[in-house]
């Protein structure tokens, strides 16, 4: 069980980090939502699309596809 952890843990760790910086971008304080308060669309609808159906597709997506 052991070796098998040793194993399976360092190849998740690709996954954890795409998902975290995707969590980062989305974010109320991240790169889009910055972007939306520079140019003047912070109270938007898009600034809080860090736990939507859109952002749960834009993430699995980019993981899935770039393994």
């Amino acid at each position: 069980m052991l070796v098998y952890t040793l194993v399976i843990v360092p190849l998740w760790a690709s996954y954890l980090l795409r998902a975290y910086a995707w969590k980062v971008i989305l974010g109320n304080h991240g790169l889009l939502g910055s972007v939306l308060d520079h140019i003047g669309l912070g109270n938007s609808s898009l600034s809080n699309i860090l736990y939507s159906r859109t952002a749960i597709i834009i993430t699995l997506t980019h993981i899935f596809t770039r393994s």
